[in-house]
């Protein structure tokens, strides 16, 4: 099997939060929305959003759009490190 016809693998993504005493850890498909990744870390965190607070996640010190996919932060490489930051909504 050449690599192209080779599936992708999956990619071990770890996400920070300072308020967490561990981390977030799971393995996903390259396919896979950042919104997936935020959703999965905020119930594994027991983080409730309201209307005044809301959660994104951050890479290189860069706020990642929800519609990214993991396979384009990640580029080649198999794992993948993100921090989940708090963003004071005002209104």
């Amino acid at each position: 099997m050449s690599a192209s016809e080779r599936p992708p693998h999956d990619i071990h993504v770890t996400v920070t939060f300072a308020l967490a005493t561990r981390p977030y850890q799971h393995s996903y498909a390259p396919t896979t929305p950042i919104s997936t990744v935020q959703t999965d870390a905020l119930v594994a965190f027991d983080v409730k959003t309201d209307g005044t607070t809301g959660y994104e996640l951050v890479y290189d010190g860069e706020a990642v759009p929800p519609d990214k996919i993991v396979g384009d932060l990640a580029r080649h490489r198999h794992q993948l490190r993100l921090r989940l930051c708090t963003v004071t909504i005002s209104g």
